[in-house]
């Protein structure tokens, strides 16, 4: 039975790939990512199972500290990317965009720096980096997806040799998100409220997928929604990954698009 150690996996698109995997409740420690404020309430959530600020050089030894002594070594660890919030991104400027990078790459320096030193009394251990999906719908969604990616990119990349000499392999893969992601991840922009949004989500839950596109349609055009040109964007690619026809979600839709410039 294959260990898991699954860093910063309660986003999105990482729990899209967990499910995948079906580890056992017994075989899977995770670290999850959280503000200061709600780490020690969430610590409590279940057994091999760490919340921690990753800004927090401390406790992100302790909570690593932590995992490793309760299972002795992992056959994998898997780090994912943070989490992105889609919707009013009109125009983020370079200078945010190069804030939010550094402090994601400060972070993985810091884990990798950490999981090297857990790792040199360990057997063999497979290490995977996932990175955002490079894709037109990312991209035009937000710099920011591509600009993490070709910093962990580089950081990976020159990390690999210093953890060949661990007898450590480190792998790169991408996240796939499908049409349940883009449609939740249009219903958690800022243009729709909590309870639209949980909506959409129980519909998703049970497998709903069309009727949780056409009911963010609906109210969309119910409620006059204003969205942004990403929202659209993900949209449309919902209903292509269905087999809809985009032209006619773009013909509801587009009306509601915030104009810019």
């Amino acid at each position: 039975m294959s260990t898991y150690l699954l860093i910063n996996s309660d986003t999105l698109l990482a729990k899209q790939f967990v499910k995948t995997i079906r580890p056992s409740d017994d075989a899977v420690w995770e670290l999850h990512f959280a503000e200061a404020s709600v780490t020690e309430e969430r610590n409590n959530e279940a057994p091999h199972l760490s919340v921690c600020d990753p800004e927090d050089d401390w406790r992100l030894n302790y909570e690593l500290e932590r995992a490793f002594l309760e299972f002795g070594y992992f056959d994998d660890v898997i780090l994912f990317p943070g989490a992105l919030k889609f919707g009013a991104i009109e125009a983020i400027p370079s200078r945010t965009i190069n804030e939010q990078v550094s402090r994601q790459i400060t972070s993985v320096i810091e884990i990798y720096r950490i999981l090297a030193d857990k790792l040199r009394s360990h057997k063999s251990c497979h290490i995977t980096q996932f990175l955002y999906e490079e894709s037109y719908e990312f991209s035009a969604l937000s710099s920011l997806p591509m600009a993490v990616n070709g910093a962990l990119r580089g950081l990976v990349n020159g990390l690999r040799k210093e953890f060949l000499t661990l007898n450590v392999d480190i792998d790169i893969e991408f996240l796939k998100p499908d049409y349940k992601d883009f449609i939740l991840l249009m219903a958690l922009s800022d243009s729709f409220s909590e309870c639209e949004s949980i909506e959409v989500q129980e519909f998703i839950d049970a497998g709903e997928y069309g009727i949780a596109l056409q009911t963010l349609i609906d109210i969309i055009e119910e409620e006059s929604k204003s969205i942004s040109k990403e929202a659209l964007l993900l949209a449309k690619k919902a209903g292509e990954c269905m087999n809809m026809d985009s032209n006619t979600i773009e013909k509801r839709v587009s009306r509601y698009v915030k104009k810019t410039g």
